[in-house]
């Protein structure tokens, strides 16, 4: 799967985006079939469409501009692709388009260039709706691929460019507005013409609302049924996106057409009035739905909150209509409720991030804990730091392993329930007693115990360390003996020396230790006899004067794979060394 989704990411599209393109296909014939008919009943338009909406230097300068920020775009999270940067570039390049509108402002004297910048501009924010559109229905239309490629998931994502109607249009106005009191000196001001266009707040425009509809009903009926996607809130708040760049598309025709079209100057102020409040009613109503479920929950408002809240709305309207007209007021509750909604969602969106913040925290102390639990401290720190951790040399461990009496007569008679129960009471008393004295346990092979001491610092040599934890061992087992009414006898192996360790594996992590020390502790354990610790003799030699052990000397014996070795029994006293 990991190979088949890095496949997906590297390729725009393969077998499985067929019917995804057909999709997208046959929505971008639906809307340049609606497109073609707004354009018949649009009045007073004397040039061709191609001359009104197609314009080289606007469609090549705002792809450059897009290409130049995909290019600068870090490729994290959802915008690893190409692709996904794309469609961010497309996003976000239309306010280069409002920053060069800007400066015009200041350093274009000439009035009669300013309506054919006003038409540049517009068509570059066109060509910007056009490619998102178009990103956003094959995205919807891919949504049950699987497995999916990042950049479907950077394509469902408007926030930015479903914004660029309300930033652009109010902008090209004031442009527009700029240049009709100068070439008409005699005409209004600049101030007068502003002024008129809060006179004509609507809460719709019939025109791009029609149009948008008709062509959005049977985009959104081939998209549920080519999908098979059934209806749910996730699904109608990306239907009502798909609603809202139609809408945004239509309103940027709207706009240019006018400005085009032969007609009065005076006109200029209403359409632009009505067209930027119109789309700012339907970009309120979806962010109302994007904000998990706003509607729903106003029900489950505090009353006295609502009452406050009604009561103050009221006094603030007697309030300002002393000083305002109420069109006036309207045009200033429409930015501040999209103003408080934006607002609203960046702090969910906050409040949403600091939750994953948290919970990341919190899974990541959990890893490190696991880590923790099977792998040794420095290994730890090394894999936190650099990824991978380097093998080790250890001058001075010790290393013990136990194997338990008659393990496989023992297996035969008790239930696997029952044997894996006794076995891990058993281990998880050894777990203690070896955390109580800075050890570390390797790993359990079967029956087999393995642990080291000397992997980290410790009050005492790595040999007498061993030595006490097997003495405890021992206790420890007499009394699950006694608690449980079974017989379990161990044997101890201990030798101490030089070893390797390190990680061994990619996937499933395994520290291990490699070398004869290793080799020599298996071979204690294997010449040792029930309930008894044998050791070589460098452990011998590192606690041969600490007064709490008694030795028992063995004879000189063969030991597979080592020739004649010195062996002793470690006898344990009540008397413990000063630490």
């Amino acid at each position: 799967m990991r190979d088949e989704t890095a496949i997906a990411q590297k390729r725009f599209w393969t077998r499985s985006d067929v019917k995804p393109i057909w999709v997208t296909i046959v929505s971008a014939g639906i809307l340049v079939g609606f497109f073609l008919l707004h354009q018949r009943l649009v009045p007073n338009i004397e040039e061709n469409i191609y001359v009104i909406f197609y314009n080289a230097s606007s469609f090549f300068g705002i792809s450059f501009v897009v290409v130049a920020l995909a290019a600068l775009r870090p490729r994290q999270g959802v915008y690893h692709s190409y692709f996904a940067r794309l469609l961010w570039g497309s996003s976000v390049a239309h306010f280069a388009i409002l920053f060069m509108c800007i400066g015009a402002l200041v350093y274009i004297d000439d009035p009669r260039a300013l309506g054919p910048l006003t038409h540049f501009s517009l068509l570059g924010v066109f060509y910007s709706i056009v490619f998102w559109l178009l990103a956003f229905v094959f995205a919807l239309a891919s949504a049950s691929k699987r497995p999916q490629p990042d950049w479907l998931s950077a394509g469902s994502r408007i926030a930015l460019i479903s914004l660029s109607p309300l930033v652009h249009i109010p902008l090209y106005f004031v442009v527009l507005s700029r240049g009709i009191a100068l070439f008409a000196p005699g005409g209004q001001s600049w101030g007068e013409i502003l002024r008129q266009a809060p006179q004509h707040v609507v809460f719709y425009d019939p025109g791009p609302l029609a149009f948008t509809s008709m062509s959005f009903l049977p985009i959104a009926i081939i998209m549920t049924l080519a999908t098979g996607r059934r209806f749910s809130h996730r699904y109608a708040l990306q239907l009502a996106g798909l609603f809202l760049l139609i809408h945004a598309l239509f309103s940027y025709v709207q706009i240019i057409n006018a400005l085009v079209a032969k007609a009065d100057a005076s006109l200029v102020a209403p359409l632009f009035g009505e067209t930027t409040s119109a789309y700012a009613v339907v970009l309120l109503i979806y962010l109302l739905l994007a904000s998990k479920n706003v509607l729903l929950k106003l029900p489950a408002l505090n009353g006295r909150s609502l009452l406050i809240a009604l009561a103050s709305t009221i006094c603030a309207y007697f309030a300002f209509v002393l000083v305002a007209p109420p069109r006036a007021l309207i045009f200033g509750v429409i930015p501040l409720i999209l103003l408080a909604a934006l607002l609203a969602y960046l702090s969910n969106l906050e409040g949403t991030i600091k939750e994953r913040t948290d919970e990341l925290a919190e899974e990541k102390e959990k890893t490190e804990g696991l880590l923790a639990n099977i792998l040794p401290q420095y290994v730890v720190e090394e894999l936190k730091e650099k990824g991978t951790s380097t093998p080790k040399v250890f001058d001075e461990v010790a290393v013990m392993f136990t194997d338990f009496v008659g393990f496989t007569t023992i297996t035969q008679k008790l239930p696997p329930k029952d044997l894996i129960k006794e076995l891990n009471t058993i281990f998880t008393r050894f777990d203690e007693i070896l955390e109580q004295h800075q050890s570390e346990r390797i790993k359990t092979i079967g029956d087999a115990y393995m642990c080291v001491s000397g992997l980290s610092a410790s009050n005492t040599t790595p040999a007498s360390n061993l030595l006490r934890i097997s003495r405890e061992m021992l206790t420890a087992l007499k009394e699950i003996n006694e608690a449980l009414g079974t017989d379990w006898q161990i044997r101890i192996g201990v030798a101490s020396g030089n070893c390797i360790g390190g990680i061994v594996g990619t996937k499933k992590y395994q520290f291990d230790l490699f070398g004869d020390t290793v080799n020599t502790a298996a071979r204690m354990e294997a010449y040792s006899s029930p309930g008894c610790v044998n050791i070589d003799a460098k452990t011998y030699e590192a606690v041969c004067n600490e007064p709490s052990f008694i030795f028992k000397a063995r004879p000189l014996t063969a030991v597979k794979g080592k020739g004649d070795q010195q062996m002793f029994f470690v006898e344990h006293t009540n008397q413990t060394p000063d630490r």
